[in-house]
């Protein structure tokens, strides 16, 4: 009898409708404890919805190695110098896991699916972003996803979401190149980005491109695509260098320093989230790089500030996923690269603390692990 009311199409529906809806209220950036606590429950309820309909799960690749990092995190609570920001951190981190197992455990086909949902997420917060510029709305979030009128002197993340949403468009124009409906995606991706002022944007979706490109064949024939891939590249090559000119690339990043300074004097950190403790004790240790930040702008520096060489054990789960699925023949290329962008996106920004941002992360990686082959249901 429950087996049967799971097996219902109008259930699967609900939880497309659910979790489409948990990214985009993920997107806004605020009330995070809130959302990852949901995105956390959501998560292991979909675990015990696809345990009751497909049976016992399967553990995607260096799977407990992630949960021994998890522990770690855990421990590391007991020190923390803010336990609140930590444990805010750490549901993020739980909400991506259950995500990462769950979406492993598909055993069905949902690549059109999953892109399409990228792409309306891209319209909705698009939408938005051009409202925030024509009516001025108020200040939001720092973390929010859409353009925000107050910060005109620095960026915007909706440049940053939009590099996955740009990946996706070109990875479908790739497959039906006279889908003019696609096409449309693109003048309004390059008005974004410009808007975004985010070089870190630029760089993920270089980087995503450059993998489809590459993936796709077409870096073989690139004679074949000489116009095209000259327009992208003097494009997204003028946006870097523009917003480069205003603000510096060097002493604009000193959290490097700062981070190796905060894990001699704490070699098990000071809790994941903490680093503007870190990042202030030590502004003034270089003249000219007297700046501090409430965030590390570096998912590995974030978690190695607050966790000290307990946080090696994220790095090095990392590499062993990264390098698996980037080179594995068998996973599936969109995801690896949304997967891709997103990592990229994360080592120069603060975007992993967006929930939207980080469990798109984790479901990339189950989606381009799974080979999916089991039968479909």
């Amino acid at each position: 009898m429950l087996k049967k009311m799971f097996d219902r199409t109008t259930t699967n529906y609900f939880f497309i409708i659910i979790f489409a809806f948990l990214l985009f209220m993920g997107g806004f950036g605020t009330n995070i404890i809130f959302w990852n606590s949901v995105g956390s429950l959501f998560g292991i309820i979909l675990l015990i919805y696809l345990v009751l309909k497909q049976g016992p799960l399967k553990i995607p690749p260096h799977f407990y190695l992630f949960i021994t990092f998890l522990a770690l995190f855990v421990l590391s609570l007991i020190w923390s110098i803010d336990f609140t920001e930590s444990f805010k951190f750490l549901l993020l981190f739980v909400g991506g896991c259950t995500f990462w197992l769950a979406f492993y455990n598909l055993k069905h086909k949902i690549e059109n699916k999953f892109e399409l949902m990228i792409l309306f997420l891209g319209i909705a917060f698009g939408g938005l972003a051009f409202a925030g510029i024509l009516f001025q709305w108020p200040q939001m979030e720092g973390l929010s996803l859409i353009f925000n009128p107050s910060l005109a002197h620095t960026h915007h993340h909706i440049g940053d979401f939009w590099a996955v949403v740009t990946v996706v468009a070109v990875y479908k124009l790739f497959k039906s190149p006279r889908n003019y409906l696609l096409w449309l995606f693109i003048p309004v991706a390059l008005f974004l980005f410009a808007i975004s002022l985010s070089r870190a944007a630029y760089l993920s979706l270089f980087a995503g491109v450059l993998f489809l490109a590459y993936k796709e064949g077409i870096l073989k024939n690139i004679g074949k695509y000489k116009f095209i891939s000259i327009i992208f590249a003097v494009s997204l090559l003028s946006l870097f260098f523009l917003v480069a000119t205003q603000k510096s690339i060097l002493f604009s990043r000193p959290y490097f320093i700062q981070t190796f300074l905060g894990l001699i004097k704490n070699p098990f950190g000071i809790g994941v989230g903490n680093f503007v403790y870190t990042s202030y004790a030590n502004k003034d240790f270089i003249s000219g790089l007297n700046s501090f930040s409430f965030y590390a702008h570096n998912i590995f520096l974030e978690v190695i500030s607050g966790m000290g060489i307990l946080g090696l054990s994220f790095i090095f789960w990392f590499i062993k996923v990264f390098t698996k699925v980037m080179n594995s023949s068998n996973s599936r290329i969109i995801f690896t690269a949304i997967f891709l962008v997103l990592t990229v996106n994360f080592m120069f920004d603060i975007t992993y603390f967006n929930p939207t941002m980080m469990w798109l992360w984790f479901i990339s990686l189950g989606l381009a692990q799974n080979k999916v082959n089991f039968p479909k249901i």
